[in-house]
């Protein structure tokens, strides 16, 4: 029963019985019997709504407990999950990176086995100059072993190489530079070797250090100087073959001369008509051998500053007798001044009057014969690459010659330049070789253009300055 429907039927009095006679005793210890078990009932009941009330505000305060526990357990489980997963990941990211390095390993491995595979050296430094790569060709090159020079300062392991690859990583510049050196502590012979230096760069673009490549040259070189030697013998052959053909024709004929002189019978403008002849044979082995002499003579150059058109004007007059009596036009077409150059007079005059008297001999098929002789100055064009690259960007002046001669056969025009090689009957092939070699002595160039039957057009390029030199123009 309710607690409160106890309490009201507890203390509600009870009803006041009519009047009758006064009970006995019995009754009345009765009624307090029941009366005092109400009171213990009651105090009962009130012990009991107590507990009640605080077994209800400890069952609260176990539902709350066991909500916070559940929540702990559900954070710990996330927790556990989440750590789960991490140990999931971890593992997966190790292995990854184990991959990874594996991969990395192989690369340098591959790389390394490439670099060492080169014929050339490479040797890297970093940032402070230390040598951080070493390959196997260099090892063979320098006679250092990797053990040696791993981690040590590239100026204090050679001293006595070329500096460029310091200088590459203080300048962020790339060189180039040939040396000869011997490698080696006990010394052994000399190389000549060819270090190519340049940066090293990551991703980013920054610097980490600098690298060189070295290149034996020794046996190329050895090579090229065989070859030349016997480019030289070969062209010794040639040349003597052409000498000996140049001199035994008149020699011959001289002989044949000498012989007719000597049996006599010969009188009067007969005689005087074979002296002649000998004479011309002896002048015309004379002209082989100065000419060869010019050729062979190395060119060596008083160059001074000067004008060109004095220069142009006395080659033509040297030229002029032969102009004259071959009866051809010489159309001149250049500035009294302003052709200033650095060029040695009595060479360039020389190389000049070659050309001239081939032009007059070339017009010798034409009823009209002409030359023009043209000269200018040219300053650097930046559209005219070719020329401004050839002499380092200064002016040169530009000297022509052009005639309307027979032309030069195209199988020809590869080998003008080239000693004995020529066509004419009574020529030995030394002109242009001779200007070309006059021409380059002054650091400049000569080309020919020409078309059969129609003309002969040769070009000297003579630089107004040297590009090493410092001269006002």
């Amino acid at each position: 029963m309710p607690h409160d429907h106890v309490q009201a039927s507890v203390s509600e009095p009870p009803s006041e019985p009519p009047a009758s006679p006064a009970p006995d005793s019995s009754a009345a210890d009765e009624m307090r019997s029941i009366m005092a078990a109400f009171d213990a009932f009651q105090t009962k009941a009130t012990d009991l709504t107590d507990t009640y009330g605080r077994l209800e505000a400890e069952a609260a305060r176990l539902s709350e407990e066991v909500t916070r526990k559940n929540q702990e357990l559900a954070e710990k489980q996330v927790l556990i999950e989440a750590m789960q997963a991490f140990g999931e990941s971890a593992s997966s990211l190790e292995e990854t990176y184990s991959r990874l390095e594996s991969q990395v390993e192989h690369l340098n491995n591959s790389l390394r086995a490439i670099v060492d595979s080169l014929n050339h050296g490479v040797i890297a430094v970093d940032l402070e100059g230390r040598i951080t790569l070493f390959n196997r060709a260099a090892t063979e090159l320098t006679r250092r072993t990797e053990e040696e020079v791993i981690g040590r300062v590239y100026a204090d392991v050679f001293p006595n190489h070329p500096t460029i690859l310091l200088e590459t990583l203080r300048g962020a510049q790339a060189h180039v530079q040939e040396f000869e050196d011997y490698f080696g502590a006990n010394g052994g012979r000399k190389r000549h070797m060819e270090v190519t230096t340049a940066l090293v760069l990551n991703d980013q673009g920054d610097v980490r250090g600098a690298v060189e490549v070295l290149r034996d040259l020794t046996e190329r070189r050895e090579m090229q100087e065989q070859l030349e030697r016997s480019k030289v013998h070969a062209a010794l052959g040639e040349v003597s073959i052409a000498i000996a053909h140049e001199i035994r024709n008149p020699l011959g004929a001289i002989q044949l001369y000498m012989e007719t002189l000597r049996d006599g019978g010969l009188e009067g403008d007969e005689r005087d008509r074979m002296f002649d002849h000998v004479f011309n044979g002896i002048k015309l082995m004379n002209s082989t051998i100065s000419n060869l002499l010019q050729f062979t003579r190395p060119v060596l150059t008083a160059a001074d500053f000067q004008n060109l058109s004095p220069m142009l004007d006395q080659a033509l007059a040297l030229a002029e007798h032969a102009i004259r009596v071959e009866h051809v036009e010489v159309t001149r077409d250049y500035p009294p001044i302003g052709l200033m150059c650095h060029v040695d007079e009595s060479q360039f005059v020389t190389a000049l009057l070659n050309v001239l008297l081939n032009a007059v001999q070339a017009t010798a098929s034409k009823d009209s014969r002409a030359i023009t002789v043209r000269a200018r100055r040219r300053d650097p064009d930046p559209m005219d690459r070719p020329m401004a690259d050839g002499y380092g960007g200064v002016p040169w002046v530009e000297v022509e010659v052009a005639d309307n001669g027979c032309g030069i056969h195209p199988d020809m025009l590869e080998r003008v330049f080239t000693p004995f090689v020529t066509t004419k009957d009574d020529g030995i092939g030394l002109g242009l070789p001779i200007v070309h070699k006059v021409v380059e002595a002054h650091g400049g160039k000569v080309t020919v253009d020409s078309t059969e039957h129609v003309g002969t057009r040769i070009r000297i390029l003579l630089p107004v300055y040297r590009p090493r030199e410092d001269h006002e123009v």
